[in-house]
């Protein structure tokens, strides 16, 4: 009894694997609420890049985590109060770090995925002004995804839904925004 006791705990532990990996993603971070009808953001695409971690249990289960660098732009316009119209871009940089529960069918191919996500920094800049304009994403954040994977590569897809506002300033005006993240990624495994 003994004896198949310490077998079962071996083959446990050799079912314990690693996992790394680095991509690069098409980001869309769209805007779903503005809380002033004077400010109009207009989103445009971004791109991102990561490092993954994971440690699998078997091959169904895993626990996932990354740094991922996100940078992107949106056209931002109001109106102030004497009815000037101002148009800037608005430039945003954000470092977000998710854990995941991440379950793996059809031999490791298929991949799903959720858990938080924390945008552990988000800068934003208005292009050529010294006004601040606020954090684009909220830092905590739940996210979703699916991913193929094709020998070494991945494919994934990803929706990150803010669990707050952000407070933002634009041409003199303050507002709340909920903004949320669409990925589309491509990355290799080691």
């Amino acid at each position: 009894m003994l004896i198949s006791v310490g077998t079962l705990s071996a083959q446990s532990k050799s079912n314990i694997r690693t996992e790394l990996g680095v991509g690069i993603d098409a980001v869309y971070t769209g805007i779903s609420s503005v809380s002033n009808s004077a400010v109009r953001l207009s989103p445009q695409l971004g791109y991102g890049a990561h490092f993954d971690f994971g440690i699998r249990f078997g091959n169904m289960l895993a626990v996932e985590t990354e740094v991922a660098y996100q940078k992107g732009s949106l056209m931002a316009s109001a109106v102030s109060a004497t009815g000037d119209k101002l148009k800037q871009k608005v430039n945003y940089n954000t470092v977000d770090i998710p854990v995941f529960l991440s379950l793996r069918f059809l031999n490791r191919s298929i991949r799903v995925y959720g858990g938080p996500l924390f945008t552990v920094m988000s800068k934003t800049t208005i292009k050529n002004s010294d006004e601040l304009f606020g954090p684009m994403l909220p830092t905590w954040n739940l996210a979703v995804g699916a991913a193929l994977r094709f020998s070494i590569f991945n494919i994934e897809a990803r929706y990150v839904y803010p669990l707050t506002h952000t407070i933002n300033q634009f041409n003199g005006v303050e507002f709340d925004t909920k903004a949320y993240r669409l990925q589309l990624g491509v990355g290799v495994l080691f």
